[in-house]
């Protein structure tokens, strides 16, 4: 807070000086009321000023030391993602005190990003008032060429940057920029005893020395102890080197299942694992006599091949906690998860003791080549994940992304359907509350049928209005009849993807065909309510903004559709059902009292049973009180406007 200028505006405040010689002068009356306007706004300024000082001295957060509201900065601009950016700076605006803190503070300037764009002046400053504080380099080098690190960093005479400060290098983009960026940034064998995290990843290959990269040879090897960390993309580190990390991401560059795991045995507090492997399995070396590398602390795991049987092999060797994440986006036949024994693995792991439990399960199909094969992406995940779509896993924090992520494909439906039986039957599902096949093609009838009778009984099925719901329909009326209990008791119908806005004719083939499926659920929840399972809710969501979902229901009756359901219809978070439309007819026969509308010209609700129940409703008030003057006049009660003993009459 500046105190100086607090004092001026208290003490040393002085009327404008050409509005007091004009009041000596007897000024007329146009000038002077002139400058009386600038008065009047430079007091309303003093004012608003007075008041804004006053404000900050009376909140709390103007009695934190200056070295508490340095970290509650740090926290801000951390959770902002503002510290390379320099985003968090506007905070500086609100005070002179909040300045001098914001300028003080080294760790707000620590976070140097390099775009390319080259900001020089910004660079220079955030290094200088850094001081000593470690530093997180970042760069993205999209541009092939290095004119823009040619000489200019150098030139700075700031550069190459002290490598015992940096704490973490994260450097993407085109080879040979990278290249020149670090050869500029960096000196060619730095010792960095704080560097904890390093990411290098090439999106071009053009121009990459067949030894890789030497900065990141030496970091591997030693020139960085403090490294735990490591994220590459279309390089190859020198495997051998590598140990004490606890995450390894290395993709575009594959690495057979021998050097992994001597790797592996390295790094036994590994918690991410992100790598891609090659072909070449050693099968020569039997599984059984191979020791299981531990790696206990293990979180997620990810592993690309060509083969599921690469993956299986890796997967033998290693002992890794049962809440571990899984991901195999390597696609199996029925036939290769039959030689790789992928199930086999799957029962191991997630049927072991200490395994979170399943809750939510992903299904998307996907057609390819016209029709000639169809894959089935599987994510289970152990929360309930309401999402419509799957997101990039980059989306999810490590608690948050699937359990358990592999893809089937065959060229047959009824092979189609062995593989993903023999997937659930290796799963423990029988605490799965919610299915999820609203961001795919349709699963046929008979796939329903298959896997509908090794599910337990679901809270909530989503499903596509227009593409996957008809099938899901079909095979939920199947397995009602036949199993006599009911499989669901939500139906949820995704209507975002309705409105594409291709072409007008394309909206309205989507608004068909979601129709006929809402008819078909209502067809489907009359047959379950007839045979004593009814379902709970029926609910289309996802159409706010352009109204798709009230178009589906266009001309059905809310009355007749949440009759058929015990607990309403919901469209858009907006839910019918009898007890609200009670309510709201109680509301509206209040309303219509006060304004003193005769009974006969009273507006109904739509639904004939509600208003039958609230005439009975009328009609048992209207005895109660009845009777009770009935009694009352009975009894001999007279009513007296006589005050009572020691009070007032009004």
């Amino acid at each position: 807070m500046d105190h100086d200028y607090l004092k001026s505006l208290v003490v040393g405040y002085t009327a404008l000086p050409e509005l007091v010689q004009a009041l000596d002068l007897k000024s007329n009356p146009r000038h002077l009321t002139s400058l009386l306007d600038l008065e009047i706004q430079r007091k309303k300024e003093a004012l608003r000023d007075l008041q804004a000082y006053r404000n900050f001295l009376a909140a709390p957060i103007s009695a934190l030391p200056p070295e508490i509201l340095a970290d509650i900065f740090h926290i801000y601009a951390s959770a902002s993602n503002g510290l390379f950016d320099l985003s968090w700076t506007k905070i500086m605006l609100v005070c002179q005190t909040w300045r001098s803190i914001g300028l003080s503070t080294a760790s707000l300037w620590s976070c140097l990003d390099f775009d390319g764009l080259f900001r020089q002046r910004r660079l220079t400053e955030q290094l200088q008032r850094s001081r000593g504080w470690p530093l997180d380099v970042r760069a993205r080098l999209y541009i092939s060429g290095d004119s823009w690190t040619d000489g200019a960093l150098v030139d700075l005479g700031l550069f190459p940057i002290d490598s015992g400060r940096v704490r973490s290098l994260d450097v993407r983009g085109d080879s040979s920029a990278i290249t020149s960026f670090l050869e500029h940034v960096v000196s060619p064998a730095p010792t960095c005893p704080l560097l904890c995290s390093l990411t290098i990843q090439y999106t071009t290959t053009k121009g990459i020395e067949k030894d890789g990269i030497p900065l990141l040879n030496h970091l591997v090897s030693g020139g960085a102890p403090s490294l735990y960390a490591l994220n590459l993309r279309h390089i190859t580190p020198l495997w051998e080197n590598i140990s004490g990390l606890t995450s390894l991401e290395v993709n575009g560059a594959e690495v057979n299942n021998v050097t992994l795991l001597e790797t592996l045995s390295r790094c036994p507090g590994l918690r991410l694992l992100d790598v891609s492997l090659s072909p070449a399995v050693d099968d020569s070396i039997p599984r059984d006599n191979l020791a299981r590398i531990p790696l206990s602390a293990l979180q997620s795991l990810q592993l690309h091949a060509t083969s599921i049987v690469t993956c299986c092999h890796l997967l033998s060797s290693l002992n890794i906690p049962p809440d571990a994440s899984l991901s195999l986006p390597t696609t199996m036949t029925f036939g290769e998860m039959r030689t790789s024994r992928v199930c086999s693995q799957l029962r191991r792991h997630y049927q072991a003791h200490g395994a979170r439990p399943m809750r939510t399960i992903f299904l998307r199909a996907r057609s390819h080549s016209d029709g000639e094969w169809q894959s089935v992406e599987i994510d289970v995940f152990s929360y309930v994940n309401l999402d419509r779509f799957m997101l990039d896993s980059l989306s999810y924090s490590t608690h948050e992304m699937p359990y358990l992520s592999l893809v089937i494909v065959e060229a047959t439906p009824n092979r189609l359907r062995q593989a993903l039986a023999s997937i659930l039957d290796a799963l423990p599902v029988e605490r799965l509350t919610h299915v999820n096949a609203g961001s795919g093609d349709s699963l046929s009838k008979k796939t329903w049928k298959t896997i509908l009778p090794m599910l337990p009984d679901l809270t909530t099925i989503t499903m596509r209005a227009d593409l996957s719901a008809l099938t899901a329909i079909e095979g939920l009326d199947w397995f009602v009849s036949t199993k006599q209990r009911r499989p669901v008791s939500h139906l949820r119908f995704d209507c975002v993807c309705l409105a594409t806005g291709r072409s007008t004719d394309d909206d309205a083939r989507n608004i068909e065909l979601a129709k006929e499926a809402f008819g078909a659920a209502l067809a489907h929840a009359s047959r379950a309510k007839a045979l004593g399972h009814p379902l709970d809710t029926i609910e289309l969501s996802g159409g706010r903004w352009d109204n798709s979902a009230r178009q589906v229901i266009q001309g059905a009756s809310k009355k007749n559709v949440y009759r058929l359901l015990t607990a309403g219809f919901i469209v858009d978070g907006l839910r019918y059902d009898k007890e609200k439309t009670k309510g709201w007819g109680r509301t509206r026969r209040r309303h219509q009292r006060v304004l003193e509308i005769a009974r006969e010209e009273w507006e109904p609700t739509s639904d004939s049973e509600v208003e039958a129940e609230l005439d009975a409703e009328e009609g048992e008030i209207s005895a109660i009180n009845n009777g009770g003057l009935e009694r009352d006049a009975g009894k001999g009660v007279v009513l007296s406007m006589s005050p009572p003993v020691g009070g007032r009459a009004f």
